[in-house]
Formats: structure tokens, C-alpha cells, sequence
């Protein structure tokens, strides 16, 4: 008997309209992700639209509120390739609006980057992390690499950053602090970064900072001659001292989109500035120009110049590729990925700390010379007689 009353009860339930209109809907959904993650198989309501995208997915769902009626028919079709990182769901008539919803992926990457103004060339290991997304709107991620210079030095850095979408002016606002690392001339030195970048269409526009911390001179090299002279009536010796300085430093840009290619490839040129200045080296102001082909953020291609009073002329190269390790299927095409593709892109940055080679020509008082070389004599032969006992 309390069987009886309680399937009674549960169809009671299922006569009321709210209850026909969203346990349905429910048991789709459930039934259509319950495919999804386990055969790759989904309704035929589930169906590609093009114009959103290769690997986006709508959800219609067809209903009135009288009479209640559903379009929904359980028969699956099995599709080649599903991307859970390009899943676009929405509930809405056939005359509503669609909108973008896609997810950026994690992403891990390699490159190169030629000798540039206080810089070796260096290969690079690239990755780029998505915090928290809102999809299509704003995104927090980490944007990281390693650097491997030529010489065998070793450097990096990390980035935390942050841009959201401006309905009102169509644009990305980002910002970013960063921390770097470089080891050169077995010394290491280190800075902090920070930067505001404003991304559209077309245009695009960049600030970065770069603040050196730490013991940011340092000495690689010492060579003394034999030179004595005299200051008064004092002997003095002179040596020439060689250092490595992380320079301070500030650079802006502007870029363009000058045309855009089939399979969402953009060429853009850009064009900027930058301002050097460190203790041992003079204030100076250089610039750069620069144009890049980009297939939305799995390849890139950079060639460029630049110029300044302390380095002289660069010309500047810098190649990479990158995947998403968890993307299943093919990228979609970037005139329906376009503010996906911005919200993920690396941040664009001088990538390694500006180091200026140095030398001075230091007077060192004849008397001190002496007692610091009977001193290191001394030293050394301590050394000698205990090895020896």
C-alpha cells in the first residue's frame, strides 16, 4: 500500500508544469554529458554550427507553456572529435543570439629568441596556466618559462596575470607582475616586472617595467697592470675592473593588425621605445619595430630592429609553437575564437634582464696593494702547511 501511494504521488508530481518543463531538460543534459564523457557520442540535438566554431556545441531545447511539447528525439550520432576545452552550451529559441563560449586551455610551449640589446640568444620553455575564467569575459593564469642561453646559463621567469573584457569599448585591459631570474658570468641576478596592456581587433597597445633587486652590479673581472703613479705623495697602482649591471628599464608599443590569412593567421607590425639607465651606464632612449605573423596562440613568428645608444643595432628573431596538452580535436578558426585567443596569449615582454658590460679603471694606494697581496701570501702558504701535516 505505501508502495502504491508513493508512485501515486511521484505522478502527480510529473503532471505539474514546472515538473514537465525541468526534469526533461535534466534528464537530457544528463544523459547528453553521460555521452560525452564516455563514448564521444551525443544527441542530434546536439549539433555544429560553424559559424561558432568547429568544436562548438548548442543545446536547443524546443518547449511551449501550454501543452508543453518537446523537439528532443534520443537518437546519437557518434562525431569524430570532441573538445571539452571548446564546449558551448546554451538554452534559448532558434532567433536568440549565440554566444562565445570558449574555454582557454593550458598550454605548453617551445621557442627561440636571437641576441638582443643586453641579451644572448636563448632557447625557451614556455607555458601558460589558466587560473580562473570566466568564459569569454576574464581570465587570471600564470605565464611562465625557462631560458637556456647559449653560453649554458640558465634563466626564467613567472608572471601573474589578469585581463577582462569592456563590452563598452570592445577591448581586453590586462595587467601583470612578474618576477625574473638570470645567471651570467657564474653571478645571478634578479628584478621584478610589472605591465598594463589593452587588447582589441585591430589595435593593441603595451607599457612594461622592469626594476632590478638585489646586488644588481657586480664584478666579473679584474686585470692589473703595472702602472704606478703618484696622487701627492702617494703611490698609487692601477687596475681596470670589470662589471655586469642589471639595467632598469621601461618599454611601450602600438601594433596593428595588417592583414588577416586563412585558418586565423593575423600579421601585425608594431612600433615602440625603450629607456635604459643603470649606475654604470648613461640614461638612454632607444626604439623598435617589429611585425609578426601569429596562427591564433599555437605558432608565432617575430622579426624586428632595434636600436640604442648603449647596444647599438639588433635585429631581433623570435620563433615558438605551443599545444594545449588537454584540447581534444581541431582549434577553432579565429574569427569565431577571437576573444579566446586574446584572453590567452602570452604577455608580451622583454623576457630576460638587461645586462650592461662595464669597466673602470680603479687607483689602488700603493701600501694597500702590498698588505692585501702579503695577506693572500700569506694565505697561501697556511694552506700549503697544513695540507702538508
Amino acid at each position: 500500500m505505501r508502495f502504491n501511494f508513493l508512485i501515486n504521488k511521484l505522478i502527480m508530481i510529473m503532471k505539474k508544469p514546472v515538473t514537465q518543463l525541468v526534469f526533461p531538460t535534466l534528464l537530457i543534459n544528463l544523459i547528453a554529458f553521460a555521452q560525452l564523457a564516455s563514448g564521444q557520442v551525443v544527441p542530434s540535438r546536439f549539433h555544429q554550427k560553424p559559424a561558432l566554431g568547429a568544436d562548438a556545441l548548442l543545446l536547443r531545447e524546443d518547449s511551449k507553456e501550454r501543452g508543453i511539447t518537446f523537439s528532443n528525439r534520443f537518437e546519437f550520432n557518434t562525431i569524430s572529435s570532441v573538445s571539452s576545452q571548446h564546449l558551448q552550451i546554451q538554452a534559448t529559441d532558434d532567433d536568440a543570439p549565440v554566444k562565445s563560449a570558449t574555454l582557454v586551455p593550458w598550454r605548453l610551449g617551445v621557442g627561440y629568441n636571437g641576441s638582443s640589446a643586453g641579451s644572448d640568444a636563448f632557447t625557451r620553455l614556455d607555458t601558460f596556466v589558466p587560473l580562473l575564467q570566466t568564459v569569454g569575459e576574464s581570465i587570471a593564469f600564470i605565464d611562465g618559462r625557462l631560458l637556456i642561453y647559449e653560453e649554458g646559463d640558465f634563466g626564467g621567469n613567472i608572471a601573474l596575470g589578469y585581463r577582462s573584457y569592456l563590452e563598452d569599448s570592445d577591448l581586453l585591459l590586462g595587467g601583470y607582475v612578474a618576477y625574473d631570474n638570470r645567471d651570467a658570468f657564474n653571478k645571478t641576478f634578479d628584478q621584478f616586472g610589472l605591465g598594463l596592456e589593452a587588447l582589441g581587433e585591430v589595435w593593441e597597445g603595451r607599457i612594461n617595467g622592469y626594476i632590478p633587486v638585489g646586488d644588481d652590479r657586480q664584478v666579473i673581472g679584474v686585470n692589473e697592470s703595472n702602472n704606478f703613479l703618484f696622487r701627492g705623495n702617494h703611490l698609487i697602482f692601477e687596475q681596470q675592473v670589470f662589471f655586469a649591471e642589471a639595467l632598469s628599464s621601461f618599454d611601450a608599443e602600438v601594433g596593428a593588425r595588417i592583414a588577416r590569412l586563412d585558418g586565423g593567421t593575423d600579421i601585425r607590425g608594431y612600433a615602440g621605445f625603450y629607456y635604459l639607465t643603470g649606475e654604470g651606464s648613461p640614461d638612454t632612449v632607444g626604439w623598435k619595430l617589429r611585425m609578426t605573423l601569429r596562427n591564433q596562440n599555437n605558432f608565432h613568428l617575430s622579426v624586428g630592429v632595434q636600436d640604442d645608444g648603449i647596444f647599438d643595432t639588433h635585429v631581433l628573431v623570435n620563433v615558438g609553437i605551443s599545444f594545449a596538452p588537454l584540447r581534444i580535436g581541431k582549434a577553432e578558426t579565429a574569427d569565431n575564437d577571437l576573444r579566446a585567443t586574446q584572453l590567452g596569449r602570452s604577455i608580451e615582454r622583454n623576457e630576460t634582464i638587461i645586462l650592461a658590460e662595464q669597466e673602470e679603471i680603479q687607483e689602488v694606494p700603493f701600501m694597500i696593494l702590498v698588505v692585501v697581496r702579503l695577506m693572500l701570501l700569506l694565505t697561501f702558504i697556511t694552506t700549503k702547511l697544513s695540507m702538508a701535516m
